[in-house]
């Protein structure tokens, strides 16, 4: 039950702070949005005009640029996101503070713990070699381990965004009590984002302008969300809070 009230509890920051997650989230998914739109629109263009194997070195240039501006967006918005939770830090207009330090903090980390994840992941990796490729079960495994390893170290993050160092095996420790909850976390997230994405789709599809906006929303809403879970599973197993608090 502690992964249902970790969920929910994440889930109800983002719904009772909407006006603030509003704020926050706007601009940086927006310019996130802008930046692929830009790409979208510019690459045909591109193609037609200096021929397929020309269009390819810019094709990717673009698409390059367009991820990296994406991502900075996405660490703009978590972390004012995790500092708002943890910190009380309201967002005074519709342009949130951009704490370079803080940014590069986290995406330094989040790299790290990507890069953990797949060297502890590498015996799996050669299993399913010698099995002969990633199947579908094992595809599920795979996807579960790397999630599971995530949440697990997960607290990193909030702890960079709000200025304070953790070590990787500090969270690792720190979370062993929630190693359960952790399991039905990701159940939970899975099923979320699965329906949302069924939501974004059937949107995108019936109404494509107005689909289209309710797409980006939903991108950041999800964004907000797993932050949001990220920042509970810190409070909780790192700085003690109870869930109940509505601060953590």
């Amino acid at each position: 039950m502690q992964g249902w009230k970790i969920f929910v509890h994440a889930l109800s920051m983002v719904v009772r702070n909407w006006r603030e997650a509003l704020r926050i989230a706007l601009l940086p998914t927006a310019l996130g949005a802008v930046a692929f739109v830009v790409v979208g629109v510019a690459l045909p263009q591109s193609h037609s005009a200096s021929g397929e194997v020309a269009a390819r070195g810019p094709m990717i240039l673009a698409g390059l640029i367009s991820v990296l501006i994406w991502v900075l967006a996405m660490a703009w918005m978590l972390v004012n996101w995790h500092r708002f939770i943890l910190l009380s830090e309201y967002p005074s207009g519709w342009l949130p503070p951009l704490r370079r330090d803080a940014i590069g903090a986290y995406l330094w980390r989040l790299v790290q713990m990507i890069l953990m994840v797949i060297v502890a992941l590498i015996p799996f990796v050669v299993l399913m070699v010698i099995l002969g490729g990633l199947t579908g079960v094992l595809q599920m495994i795979w996807v579960g381990l790397m999630a599971y390893g995530f949440y697990r170290i997960s607290p990193i993050l909030p702890a960079a965004a709000v200025g304070e160092t953790l070590g990787i095996r500090a969270a690792w420790d720190a979370t062993r009590p929630g190693a359960g909850a952790i399991v039905i976390i990701i159940i939970l997230s899975m099923v979320v984002t699965k329906l949302a994405s069924v939501i974004d789709v059937l949107l995108t599809g019936s109404i494509p302008v107005l689909g289209a906006i309710l797409s980006i929303m939903l991108t950041a809403a999800l964004g907000l969300l797993n932050a949001s879970i990220l920042t509970t599973i810190y409070g909780y197993y790192i700085d003690g809070r109870p869930l109940g608090d509505a601060s953590d």
